[in-house]
């Protein structure tokens, strides 16, 4: 691939909205820029010239790319194993291809899982996946995104790391990983290896009335044919 075109895979995999952006600044916070998110500026974020977060949430259509799960080193005493049990029980739901390990910091043991879909899905069926996930595996103390089902025209939400960039605090970079040996994996082989998991239009109804009927308080266990359920 040529840098155009990781540049172009990335847009499509990671980012949501272009009208705005934030970047990392050395304490490892991050500042909002209220200017489009550019082509240029992702390939420094590449290079470690600038490091991006991208918010997660389409503001008109309240739907995301992706699901995170993010797993805190000073929350557990070996936070591999709780990235590869988070890990197991995502490839139970979803394609392996779709399901990525990611450190953060690499080498700290600091782990983000990525869920991806092809076509956007609304952010209160990527937290419903969510937290089916975290209720596969009985951890719920790690954070989840999205935070937010849905967000107003003129918000933002919460923003993530966009990978293969450097923390500009740690000064480590963050990149995908193999979960046979934690080795990392090249921006390419990622690119070329992902797929992007297809929601159907039916499974996404399905979900949204499993989501309805549970905040009207009579859930009881429903449609559960489908293994993310």
């Amino acid at each position: 691939m040529n840098k155009k075109q990781i540049i172009k895979r990335i847009i499509e995999l990671f980012v949501t909205r272009r009208d705005t952006y934030a970047v990392q600044k050395e304490s490892g916070e991050y500042r909002r820029v209220e200017s489009e998110l550019t082509e240029t500026l992702i390939e420094r974020h590449l290079r470690g010239h600038g490091t991006i977060g991208v918010y997660q949430i389409e503001p008109s259509t309240s739907k995301v790319k992706w699901v995170v799960v993010d797993i805190d080193p000073e929350r557990f005493e070996s936070p591999r194993e709780v990235a590869l049990k988070f890990l197991e029980k995502a490839q139970e739901m979803f394609p392996k291809e779709a399901v990525w390990l990611e450190a953060s910091r690499h080498p700290d043991p600091s782990y983000h899982i990525w869920i991806f879909f092809l076509e956007p899905i609304p952010a209160s069926v990527a937290r419903f996946l969510g937290r089916r996930l975290l209720e596969k595996t009985g951890i719920l103390n790690v954070e989840l995104f999205p935070k937010q089902e849905q967000i107003s025209p003129d918000g933002f939400g919460n923003l993530v790391k966009l990978p293969y960039g450097l923390h500009q605090e740690a000064k480590k970079w963050s990149t995908f990983l193999d979960p046979e040996n934690f080795k990392p994996i090249r921006l390419e082989d990622f690119l070329n290896r992902v797929k992007p998991h297809s929601l159907s239009e039916q499974d996404i109804k399905h979900i949204l009335a499993i989501i309805e009927e549970q905040r009207k308080g009579w859930f009881k266990g429903v449609h559960k044919g489908k293994k993310y359920r």
